[in-house]
């Protein structure tokens, strides 16, 4: 005879034989398109870095790079080129020059670079933070402000903002490098944000927010994280669906695969809500970062996605891999998880989605160095994986929030107790429920049992994939038959559940998954 188990899940207590990630074995190959945009030797330069990258209010995409004359050092002659691409990085236009030299002599040796473009969608604006140093010493470290009010064809003469952004007393100064972006929600909708760091001059280093009301025209200086036992850097931002600023950054002074720091701002980057601290489980070398939403529920989405490019191996740049957080950067995607773009030496990177909604990714790549080459890559969120991708038999969710559910594995239909169940064999059999917000069943209700759960067995707050009938880890495959599988987002009655237990009662309110497994 079958035995049949009625999984009924509410906030209180939670049903679920398994809920949480799943690790392959080694990360997956994306599907790509790449294409080389600055190679080294390219006009008489030896060395391109630092890449940035944004689709403009037109959907033209901006690729810009340091272009380094002799060698790739930070500090030297550099220009700031760029590219233009009208079809979604299918082809691209020559090289030309941004900014170089010194405000007197565009001839000049100087260092030109860190560049931080921020599309202003509401006027179409281009603004382009830089910073500069006479090329001969690291210092001082000056930022600069240029627009494009042409789609990025031509760029105004540079400005000295350091009287808005920048201190005296300061040593070293960046800008970004990463693109910035415009809020879009509550209070401080239409403000451009960028991320910024600095030394004090005196032992501490900082990681700042800058911002502008004025579409560009003038900046402030923001949020501010100042210490001496971390140096966040090279700050990439965006924005959360609540309307505040998720800051990723890179800690220089941590250690290897314990690099990455985040901080929150809730006051459109005016103020952080607490000090930077380290991302545990995102590794990276000591390395930059990059950031980008793909996915928004207020805008219509079925679940969130926020995008993260780097480098993941925790000791040297190489392996270009992409990551994705699923509720809003509280956690992220291991590398086992997360999709490789180029097993190839790799560094600095930017992220943009393109009008065709594939991703964009501008990295640093090599075969024998990061630094040999800018290149321009394009794929798909199939190649990187839906969080709910339909491989497999859907079974329907009845609750009338559309989750519906996947057969994984050869579950087959047998005689229920109330209809048709599933009969899982206890080796590879389990049901997948899609990523949706309506399935964070949060902390509320009362307990009505406990007991200690396996090592393994419990999910994260908010897990990638959620099973039933398997453990987070993908082992302890449940054996026997399932049927009626449902979650409640409240604590149900005593009377509540025996009327479910004993009639399938369908009026029990608050479901957000009723899976009948017909």
């Amino acid at each position: 005879m079958p035995r049949f188990r009625a999984l009924i899940s509410s906030a209180a207590a939670i049903g679920f034989a398994a809920a949480g990630l799943t690790v392959p074995a080694a990360p997956t190959e994306a599907a790509i398109t790449q294409t080389v945009l600055f190679n080294k030797g390219d006009a008489g330069y030896g060395c391109y870095r630092i890449p940035a990258i944004v689709k403009t209010k037109a959907g033209t995409l901006l690729a810009f790079a340091e272009a380094r004359r002799s060698y790739c050092a930070d500090s030297q002659e550099i220009d700031l080129v760029m590219r233009r691409s009208d079809d979604d990085g299918r082809t691209w236009s020559p090289a030309q020059t941004v900014l170089s030299g010194t405000d007197s002599d565009p001839n000049a040796i100087a260092t030109r670079g860190n560049p931080a473009p921020i599309v202003d969608y509401e006027t179409g604006r281009i603004v382009l933070l830089t910073t500069m140093d006479p090329g001969t010493t690291t210092r001082p470290r000056t930022p600069y402000l240029q627009f494009s009010d042409d789609d990025g064809r031509t760029w105004s003469k540079p400005r000295n903002i350091g009287d808005q952004i920048d201190d005296p007393a300061w040593g070293w100064y960046a800008t970004g490098p990463v693109h910035g972006i415009q809020l879009t929600r509550g209070a401080h909708a239409g403000r451009l944000v960028a991320g910024t760091n600095y030394d004090n001059g005196a032992g501490k280093n900082a990681g700042q927010l800058v911002y502008s009301d004025d579409h560009g025209d003038t900046w402030h200086k923001g949020a501010t994280d100042l210490r001496s036992d971390a140096t966040p850097q090279e700050i990439s931002v965006v924005e959360k669906v609540d309307g505040g600023i998720y800051a990723g950054a890179r800690n220089n002074a941590g250690s290897a695969g314990a690099s990455r720091m985040f901080a929150v701002s809730n006051d459109g980057g005016q103020t952080y809500v607490a000090p930077y601290a380290t991302i545990p489980g995102l590794t990276t070398p000591t390395v930059q970062g990059s950031l980008q939403r793909l996915r928004a529920v207020d805008r219509g989405d079925k679940y969130n996605r926020i995008l993260f490019a780097a480098p993941a191996d925790p000791e040297r740049r190489r392996y270009m891999t992409i990551r994705s957080s699923f509720d809003e950067g509280k956690t992220w995607q291991s590398v086992a998880d997360g999709t490789r773009i180029t097993s190839d030496w790799s560094g600095y990177s930017d992220l943009a989605i393109l009008d065709t909604g594939e991703i964009g990714l501008l990295y640093e790549g090599g075969t024998v160095d990061a630094r040999d080459q800018v290149r321009f890559a394009r794929f798909t969120e199939d190649d990187i994986g839906h969080p709910d991708a339909p491989l497999g038999t859907i079974t329907p969710d009845v609750s009338g929030l559309g989750n519906n559910s996947y057969l994984r594995g050869g579950t087959t239909s047998v005689a229920g107790k109330f209809g048709q169940a599933r009969d899982l064999d206890g080796v590879d059999d389990a049901i997948q429920l899609p990523l949706a917000e309506s399935l964070v069943v949060g902390a509320g209700g009362t307990q009505a049992a406990s007991v200690t759960a396996p090592l393994g067995s419990v999910s994260p707050g908010r897990p990638f994939k959620m099973y039933v009938g398997q453990r987070l880890d993908g082992a302890h495959h449940f054996d026997g038959s399932l049927d009626e599988v449902r979650i409640y987002k409240r604590a149900l009655t005593a009377t509540e559940l025996n009327s479910i237990r004993t009639t399938n009662s369908t009026s029990v309110p608050n479901a957000v998954l009723d899976l009948p497994l017909e």
